[in-house]
């Protein structure tokens, strides 16, 4: 039996989704799943105070990652909308009960990517979902560069980047360029790109904190609380990943933008999320000086335009959420993720770091207007508020929205 957060979701959705005490709960067995008119609510399986990862292949079949704030069990999969949780096979016999997981993503071969802590200093691990086949992508070394928790993990069809958890550090394998292999073999392909801001553009320290792929490209967000909100892209002048002064590290990445330019205003702060489609991008961020969300979006026309900061419309998400604060503690909101779905529809989700309350606002005109659904998932089985929400993805119509032993879904079309 596995330690989860809740014992069966109609005991927790019928308080607050706030279930802090754990329980001896299996969860390829246990049902965990409430449904209203519009939102189905129910359970994930990562204890402590958030879940890491979620990638959904289909309005069913889901993958949550449990890193951060996890005793192990890091990896469940549900193949039924969340009704139920187990451990997906793998050939080790259940290698990811013991890894930390910090990051999912699909590869286009069909692969799962899996990026974290796990044993045996494995960092990035492939899972062949139909065969369970397991292959270490990405290990520690024993040169400080290569030493790292992953954070997210990033594949196009030439390239693969990870990168550091809590730190700087970041790595770079073209693993279909023979000369580039052979230059690196003795770090199995891997060179370590730390450093690559000081020929950004930037000053100082760039931490990534997340990365996607658009149409093959590498993209990715991140700063640090006293530094403004970066999104990284695709670079113009030279190649991505590569080597410009033949010391094999790979010291040109990105082409950075500094989001909040002049025109906007002014703040320090990380962005923790970046998504994209054909429609565009939208980018999750959160202003330290002034504790609020804030959204950046822009439309298709993204591989030329978002390298002017101007050109990005920005959301003051304290605008959009609405708050029931009966205690007058004020509140934040801080996003922790944006995802985007077909038609210009685009999520963000966070928290109010006062009560560490969930929200989730949608636009449906790729960010110009917003509205706030925190009301109704509520209304659904809740008595007043859900936990912090920190990952969402939009996949075949379908919404779905993680937090810390909670999962929301909800068709598009009814939104």
């Amino acid at each position: 039996m596995r330690n989860l957060l809740c014992v069966a979701a109609v005991a927790c959705l019928s308080t607050l989704i706030g279930c802090t005490n754990g329980g001896d709960a299996d969860p390829a067995t246990d049902t965990a799943l409430v449904s209203g008119d519009v939102w189905t609510l129910g359970n994930t399986p990562c204890s402590g105070s958030r879940v890491d990862a979620l990638l959904c292949d289909n309005a069913t079949t889901c993958y949550v990652g449990c890193g951060q704030n996890a005793e192990g069990d890091g990896l469940f999969m549900t193949s039924d909308a969340g009704a139920t949780w187990s451990a997906p096979a793998d050939e080790a016999g259940g290698y990811f009960a013991t890894m930390r997981v910090d990051h999912i993503s699909r590869g286009a071969e069909g692969l799962l990517y899996v990026a974290g802590e796990g044993d045996s200093s494995y960092r990035v691990i492939s899972l062949d979902t139909s065969t369970g086949a397991l292959n270490a992508l990405y290990t520690n070394g024993t040169n400080v560069d290569f030493s790292f928790t992953a954070g997210s993990f990033a594949r196009n069809s030439t390239t693969m980047v990870a990168e550091s958890l809590t730190g700087t550090g970041i790595v770079v394998n073209h693993y279909n360029d023979s000369s580039w292999q052979s230059t690196h073999a003795e770090n199995d392909g891997w060179a370590s790109g730390y450093g690559w801001w000081n020929g950004s553009g930037e000053d100082g320290h760039v931490q990534v904190l997340d990365m996607t792929v658009v149409d093959d490209e590498i993209l990715g967000v991140g700063s640090t609380i006293n530094y403004p909100p970066v999104v990284y892209l695709p670079p113009r002048s030279f190649d991505f990943g590569s080597d410009s002064s033949g010391d094999d590290l790979a010291d040109q990445m990105w082409e950075s933008v500094v989001l909040n330019s002049e025109s906007f205003s002014v703040w320090d702060g990380e962005c923790w999320g970046i998504d994209g489609n054909a429609d565009g991008l939208a980018v999750g961020c959160v202003d330290q000086d002034g504790d609020r969300g804030m959204v950046y979006t822009i439309g298709s026309d993204w591989k030329s335009s978002a390298y002017q900061a101007a050109n990005w419309t920005e959301t003051d998400m304290s605008t959009v959420v609405e708050y029931a604060d009966p205690a007058g503690l004020g509140h934040s909101t801080w996003t922790r993720m944006v995802c985007r779905g077909d038609d210009n529809f685009v999520v963000a989700v966070g928290a109010d770091t006062q009560d560490d309350a969930g929200w989730l606002a949608v636009s449906k005109d790729g960010g110009s207007s917003w509205t706030d659904l925190t009301a109704d998932i509520v209304m659904t089985n809740l008595d007043s508020k859900f936990n912090a929400l920190f990952q969402c993805q939009v996949v075949d119509g379908t919404l779905f929205a993680a937090g810390a032993g909670f999962l929301a879904s909800a068709s598009v079309s009814d939104l």
